[in-house]
């Protein structure tokens, strides 16, 4: 009996200092969660009694972030009935949609793949790679929500294809619905494209020169078969018809030296006769075309305000924003969506410019937001899929 005395009486100490440091260290972080839970309701008062209706919001959005360090030591149900208050408070302040995004891909992607384009295809999905110059392609899988990297998949820039070459690959639109013999249709900024198709090799061709000759193309969208390319270099759009591109010279939508100034275009889109560009600083501008003559009226838009205490203000750049992408929803009530990606929020403008709602993550996105789409190809309603990081997530469009 000596000896199980001995191991007991070495054990009790050990015991007792186990559950000791246990308690010590359960109650020092209840004390850190009830100390920032404490500062995060001092800052929602603050933030709600604050003069200035542009400031409510962020500094709403600094007490949750606050709230949430609080919820890092605890979660306790006094945070849980803070938190939900405060998005309701910035759902009805904000308009502010919260979504729950969720992870997609089968595949991890090597740390240096740099995903910045998005694009909905047929079959999956097409991203393009900055750092590895080259269209990635996300195989859907059947009835899942789930996508897989298709290594095989050969669509890269900078490289030579059957004698002729191809530059760095600036942008890149995808065929959908169409019988073409091609899923994407990748571009440099030379006029030198490439058909790429997932089970045959990618075919490289010269677009056809314009009056002007090529300068520097930056941007490209696809209405049913045109592709629209925005030509910094030369200060113009030029329209190339994708089923027969050797059989015109592309079409200018601007008369020569009498364009609007398109050096500091961010991003553009197509609807229907009319061009919306999205400007460093955050303008936006509408042009009304013509295919048939090279005679485009231009407009900026104003934003217009309709949330509380700021129904009907107008401005020339939205508040509390920073956008990098456009683009058109051609829902049921077609819109513009303006990706903020510091934010990692979406904003929902009429084609008037006049605000909707917003979307945002309820919690916070694991790494940068690069860009989205809008595809209701693989599910019966629109979803909105993000590049975060170097992986995709994907919410339904509420």
């Amino acid at each position: 009996p000596t000896r199980p005395l001995m191991a007991l009486s070495l054990a009790l100490p050990l015991l007792v200092l186990g559950l000791t440091l246990f308690f010590y260290l359960r109650e020092g972080r209840w004390l850190r969660h009830r100390q920032w839970l404490s500062l995060a309701y001092q800052q929602a008062r603050e933030a709600v009694a604050l003069p200035d209706p542009y400031q409510k919001g962020p500094a709403m959005e600094e007490a949750l972030a606050t709230l949430r360090r609080a919820e890092e030591y605890a979660v306790s149900s006094e945070s849980e009935a803070l938190r939900r208050e405060m998005e309701r408070w910035l759902q009805q302040w904000e308009g502010i949609r919260w979504l729950d995004p969720k992870p997609v891909l089968t595949t991890e992607m090597p740390d240096d793949v740099q995903m910045d384009r998005l694009l909905p295809g047929d079959m999956g999905l097409f991203a393009l790679d900055r750092q590895g110059d080259r269209v990635l392609f996300f195989l859907k899988h059947g009835n899942e929500h789930a996508f897989t990297h298709e290594p095989d998949f050969r669509c890269a820039g900078s490289r030579r294809y059957q004698n002729l070459d191809i530059g760095a690959l600036v942008d890149m639109v995808t065929v959908t619905g169409r019988p073409l013999d091609f899923h994407v249709a990748a571009f440099d900024a030379q006029g030198r494209w490439m058909r790429c198709a997932l089970e045959s090799p990618p075919q490289v061709h010269l677009l056809p020169m314009p009056p002007t000759h090529w300068g520097e193309i930056y941007r490209t969208r696809v209405v049913e078969d045109d592709v629209y390319l925005l030509d910094r270099g030369q200060n113009n759009v030029f329209v190339v018809n994708l089923r027969q591109p050797q059989a015109a010279v592309p079409k200018m939508l601007f008369p020569p030296d009498q364009g609007p100034d398109l050096s500091h275009v961010l991003d553009f889109d197509v609807l229907r006769g009319e061009l919306f560009f999205l400007f460093v600083d955050g303008q936006v501008m509408r042009c009304e075309f013509r295919l048939t003559e090279a005679s485009t009226q231009c407009e900026y838009l104003k934003y217009r305000d309709r949330r509380p205490e700021r129904e009907d203000r107008t401005f020339e750049v939205f508040p509390n924003t920073r956008f990098q992408q456009i683009m058109i929803y051609t829902g049921p009530e077609p819109g513009l969506l303006l990706l903020d990606a510091e934010r990692g929020a979406i904003y929902r403008f009429t084609l008037k410019l006049r605000f909707v709602e917003q979307y945002r993550p309820r919690h916070p996105w694991p790494g940068e937001v690069r860009s989205f789409t809008v595809s209701d190809l693989f599910l019966r309603r629109p979803w909105l899929y993000f590049i975060v990081g170097n992986t995709i997530h994907a919410a339904p469009l509420p």
